[in-house]
């Protein structure tokens, strides 16, 4: 009996520490969201950084970093996920575009940084570019955007590499 109670003291304090550690997900569950602009990717990473998912993506028309609303442009850095809605997309995952890095970029050129920049679906018949968004990260099915939605919480971090 005292050696049961030994190993359960044992898995309390181990489960304790990695509660207090920040890894309380399950092995496996998606804490981040990475974007690789060259590749045109997208990852879903777990606490330990592996990937756990991948999905072809489309970006915005032009390449390089987002300035100015319109540009066509997807940008480039750290965001959180910040809203998720339906919409014509299906799903609209909003992200907290622009940062401060973002509208001092903006203010230097001196124009409007935009908004309204998230992941959605393609949505064929929409009048939607089949070769890239406005700015968004879009993927290519309803499937994908759902799948993405049900892992994805408010305040997800996002980074968006070149």
């Amino acid at each position: 009996m005292a050696k049961l109670m030994a190993g359960m003291k044992v898995l309390f304090w181990a489960a304790a520490t990695a509660a207090l550690a920040g890894c309380v997900g399950a092995p496996g569950d998606m804490e981040k969201i990475l974007i690789d602009k060259s590749a045109k990717k997208m990852y879903l990473l777990d606490a330990a950084g592996r990937r756990i998912k991948k999905y072809e993506v489309r970006l915005g028309l032009e390449h390089g970093q987002k300035t100015c609303r319109g540009d066509m442009k997807t940008p480039t850095g750290e965001y959180r996920v910040n809203g998720k809605w339906d919409s014509k997309y299906i799903r609209f995952i909003s992200l907290d575009y622009p940062n401060a890095s973002d509208v001092a970029r903006a203010a230097a050129a001196g124009c409007d940084p935009g908004g309204a920049i998230g992941i959605h679906a393609f949505v064929d018949g929409l009048d939607m570019n089949p070769n890239g968004s406005e700015g968004c990260i879009t993927v290519w099915s309803k499937d994908e955007i759902l799948e993405i939605d049900s892992k994805t919480a408010i305040g997800t971090p996002v980074e968006i590499r070149d």
